[in-house]
């Protein structure tokens, strides 16, 4: 039975970039919207295939064309009802709450799901014109989650819909409200910043263009950093980064990379290139540095900080795929707080393999015995 313990209206808001299309009326609808209905498909297919964008198949945020997100900036001003400033303060670069909340919406159903009957979903599929469109009759809110949400939609990698694929486990209600505060996830930790528009606080870190918020959140199944190594036993360069695919089918890795920065670290380091490849599903990929004795699908010479620093796998277009931050980091590949660092022979690991967790990395990576190529 769909537990419902405490909703509040969604609110789709439009993403963190810099353009904008002032088109559209202006964000009047709230108060106590009407109850909302059943999700139907998008009449988006056109306008976004007209852009380059397929609905089954959306890009990171990060990764859109400077047409593409006119584009997508367009249909929100059709799909939620709202403008530019519905979203964004004067400064179209400064976060604000209902960015936050976009970027998680993007992830979890725009870029990850479709009707059960296979149709495509978009925006306009639940919100039909309208940013808030949930009313106050909690048992109606709960058939229609039940119904329409959970039995309604399909992942598009195939796993199972349950509940727990949005609010998380334990149960978390009102997980608009808690993707929309800064920072976004529980664990989290303020950090210096500057207040928006809204009231919350601006994260420090300059990198939101090419590192989304809660990265490591991955609803839309991709491929994870799964294990790391940066002291092993044998010395400082018994290192190694494991690569997991949770799909249901094989993932394309073509060009995608490797990246480190230190604790502080302002700008990538190339750890090495994955060049033409696939993972099949629920398979490994090692990577290691020449220390490493055990076997290895591809070698580099970077040399990891035991004490604290960041990687993340970006793709052909750069845009950060997964990320991990441990020990004293403090750059912009931080989410939450950084993972412990591991202590000599010991790995920093998602269990079990192939967990996306919170978002946090201090919550969703563990000291683990090394267990490169197998399940953590």
């Amino acid at each position: 039975m769909f537990q419902l313990i405490r909703i509040v209206p969604a609110l789709f808001a439009v993403a963190v970039l810099a353009s904008c299309t002032r088109t559209g009326p202006k964000h009047s609808n709230t108060g106590n919207p009407p109850p909302a209905g059943m999700p139907v498909p998008t009449q988006m297919t056109a306008a976004l295939s007209a852009a380059g964008l397929q609905v089954a198949g959306l890009p990171a945020l990060s990764a859109l064309t400077r047409a593409q997100r006119d584009a997508i900036m367009t249909s929100f001003n059709q799909t939620l009802g709202i403008d530019c400033d519905g979203c964004h303060v004067a400064n179209y670069a400064t976060e604000t709450a209902n960015i936050r909340v976009t970027r998680k919406m993007w992830d979890l159903y725009s870029r990850a799901m479709s009707l059960s009957n296979g149709q495509a979903l978009y925006c306009d599929s639940c919100h039909q014109g309208k940013a808030r469109f949930l009313g106050d009759d909690q048992a109606a809110i709960e058939d229609l989650m039940q119904r329409g949400y959970v039995d309604g939609l399909a992942r598009l990698d195939g796993a199972p819909r349950s509940c727990a694929g949005c609010h998380g486990e334990p149960y978390v209600g009102a997980l608009v409200d808690l993707w929309g505060t800064a920072p976004a996830l529980p664990g989290d930790a303020p950090d210096a910043g500057t207040a928006s528009g809204d009231g919350s606080v601006v994260p420090a870190p300059a990198d939101l263009a090419t590192a989304p918020a809660d990265a490591a959140v991955a609803p839309a199944c991709t491929v994870l950093l799964n294990e790391l190594q940066v002291a092993g036993t044998g010395g400082a360069t018994d290192e190694f980064i494991e690569l997991f695919n949770p799909c249901a089918t094989p993932a394309v890795l073509d060009g995608y990379t490797l990246v480190y920065r230190s604790a502080a670290g302002t700008s990538d380091l190339s750890v090495v290139a994955l060049g033409t490849r696939s993972l099949a599903k629920n398979a490994y990929l090692v990577a290691a540095n020449s220390g490493y004795a055990g076997t290895k699908d591809l070698s580099y010479t970077r040399a990891l900080a035991s004490t604290g620093g960041g990687i993340a796998l970006r793709d052909s277009l750069g845009a950060i795929v997964d990320v991990i931050s441990y020990g004293d980091a403090t750059n912009a590949f931080v989410r939450g707080t950084p993972a412990p660092a591991p202590t000599a022979g010991k790995s920093l690991g998602r269990v079990p393999s192939g967990t996306a967790g919170l978002g946090d990395h201090s919550l969703d990576w563990q000291m683990v015995t090394p267990s490169p190529g197998a399940t953590n």
